[in-house]
C-alpha cells in the first residue's frame, strides 16, 4: 500500500493485488471509516484510486476492500496519511543557520537526507550560500530515496552562486509525501560552493563522480558522513497546482479529461490548462478545475506536454508540473477498396493502415449497418475481409474498423456497393 500523492484536498492511493478485480477505499478521520469511494473495476494487479473533498492538514485513516471474480472479499489493514497545508508551507528541511561551513568541490555533488514533515507540492528550494563561494552557478535538486541513497531525480533548478545569503531556487513542481525520505542535492559544475551544515545529526553523501556538469541520473556514492542537516529547505508556494489527470507517460485519445486541484490560502481568480503551450478551453474561475482536450489532429509521433497555470485573488501565480502524454487515436486507414470477385452473395474488401492493426468490417442495408465480420486478430498493415451470405440485387453500406496494438480504434468513412442479380 502506497500513498503516492497528497494535496490539501486529495490523496492518490496505490496498491497491488493478486486476485482482487473490483475495489473501493473506505476512509475517515478515524478507523470507523464513515466515507467510501464507489466500486471500481481494475484489469491489472497494480491499482490506484484518488480520494477527493478532503480537509487540509487533517489526519485520515483508510483501508482497501477488494472482491475477486468469485465474489470473495478481502480487506487491507488500516493505514493513515495527513493532507497537505493550504497555502505556503515548509515541507522539508532546515531553516536555521547551521554552525559549520562545508565546501563542495567543483564537479562534485553533495546529498543530504531528509524526512518530509508535510505533504504538498514542492516548488521552491531555499539554500544558504556561504562566503568564499567561487562557483558562478549552483544547481540544486531533489531526489527520491532508494535504499538509503539518492534514487530517481524528481526536480531541479539553478541559481547564481556568488551572492552570500539565502538563495531561492524555483523548481518544476513535484509532489512530496509526509514521512517519506528524500535527498536535497547540491552541485557546483565549476568552482567551489560553500554551504552551512551541522557536523552531526543526519546522513549525507558525496558523489563519487568528480567531474559532473549536471545531476547524474544514477547516483554513485562516495564519502558517507553524518554532516546534516544542511541549511536548506523545500517550500510549497501559493498557488500550488497538482494535475490529477491525465497521468504522466500515459497514452490518451479522443476527448481527454483534464483536471487539477489547487492548494492556496486565497480564492483562485483563474486557472488555465495548456497543452504544448497552447490554452485548452476557457479560463476557469471556480472549482472544480476541469476541462476536455480534443486530441483530434494531435501528432501521434511526438509527446505532448500538459500543464495548468493559476492566479489567486492576491495576484500570486503558479504552475503545475508538466505531464507528458502520447496521443493514439487509432491507425490511419487508407485505400479502402472492393476487391475482385464480387458475386451476388459475396465480395472481398481490402484496406491499409499506417501501423500494425487488426481488421473488421461493418455492413448492412443502411448506415446503421447491423452486421459485422469476425475480427481478424492478426496485426498487419494490409487487410482483407470476405463478406458472405449477401442478398442479391441489394445496395449495402459498409465501413472498415482497425485497432492498433494499444487498442485504439479507427473507422473509415461510409462506402456502398451493389450486389448483382444471380
Amino acid at each position: 500500500m502506497t500513498v503516492r500523492r497528497v494535496t490539501s484536498t486529495t490523496a492518490t492511493l496505490a496498491w497491488l493485488t493478486g486476485t482482487g478485480g473490483v475495489a473501493q477505499v473506505e476512509y475517515a478521520t478515524t478507523s470507523n471509516y464513515a466515507a467510501f469511494t464507489l466500486l471500481k473495476v481494475f484489469a491489472f494487479p497494480a491499482q490506484e484510486m484518488v480520494l477527493t473533498g478532503l480537509r487540509p492538514l487533517t489526519d485520515y485513516h483508510f483501508r482497501v476492500k477488494a472482491w475477486d471474480g468469485g465474489g470473495a472479499l478481502g480487506a487491507s489493514g488500516d493505514f493513515t496519511f495527513t493532507t497537505a497545508p493550504a497555502g505556503p508551507a515548509v515541507l522539508m528541511g532546515d531553516q536555521t543557520m547551521q554552525p559549520q561551513q562545508v565546501r563542495v568541490a567543483g564537479g562534485q555533488a553533495a546529498a543530504y537526507q531528509y524526512i518530509a514533515g508535510f505533504s504538498g507540492q514542492a516548488s521552491v528550494i531555499r539554500l544558504f550560500v556561504d562566503s568564499g563561494t567561487t562557483a558562478p552557478v549552483i544547481r540544486v535538486g531533489l531526489y527520491a530515496d532508494q535504499d538509503g541513497s539518492p534514487g530517481a531525480i524528481l526536480t531541479q533548478g539553478s541559481v547564481p552562486g556568488l551572492s552570500v545569503g539565502w538563495a531561492s531556487i524555483a523548481v518544476p513542481p513535484v509532489s512530496l509525501v509526509q514521512s517519506q525520505r528524500y535527498w536535497i542535492v547540491v552541485l557546483s559544475p565549476l568552482g567551489n560552493v560553500n554551504l552551512r551544515d551541522s557536523s552531526v545529526g543526519g546522513s549525507s553523501l558525496l558523489s563519487s563522480q568528480t567531474t559532473l556538469a549536471a545531476f547524474p541520473a544514477t547516483w554513485v556514492s562516495g564519502t558517507v558522513a553524518a554532516r546534516a542537516p544542511l541549511s536548506a529547505y523545500v517550500q510549497q508556494m501559493s498557488p500550488a497546482i497538482t494535475l490529477l489527470g491525465p497521468t504522466d507517460d500515459s497514452t490518451v485519445g479522443g476527448s481527454v479529461p483534464l483536471s487539477a486541484v489547487v492548494d492556496d490560502d486565497a480564492p483562485i481568480a483563474r486557472l488555465q490548462f495548456f497543452v504544448d503551450g497552447l490554452p485548452v478551453g476557457a479560463p476557469i474561475t471556480a472549482p472544480p478545475f476541469a476541462t476536455t482536450w480534443d486530441t483530434a489532429g494531435a501528432n501521434p509521433n511526438l509527446p505532448h506536454l500538459v500543464t495548468a497555470r493559476a492566479t489567486d485573488m492576491l495576484g500570486r501565480s503558479g504552475a503545475a508540473g508538466m505531464v507528458s502524454v502520447q496521443v493514439d487515436n487509432g491507425p490511419a486507414i487508407s485505400n479502402v477498396q472492393i476487391g475482385r470477385g464480387l458475386t451476388a452473395s459475396s465480395l472481398r474488401i481490402t484496406w491499409s493502415t499506417d501501423v500494425l492493426a487488426d481488421g473488421q468490417v461493418e455492413f448492412g442495408p443502411t448506415t446503421a449497418y447491423g452486421s459485422t465480420t469476425p475480427t481478424n486478430p492478426r496485426l498487419d498493415w494490409s487487410h482483407e475481409t470476405q463478406l458472405t451470405a449477401l442478398a442479391p440485387g441489394t445496395t449495402y453500406h459498409y465501413r472498415v474498423r482497425s485497432r492498433d496494438a494499444n487498442g485504439a480504434a479507427a473507422v473509415s468513412a461510409d462506402g456502398t456497393f451493389f450486389t448483382p442479380e444471380p
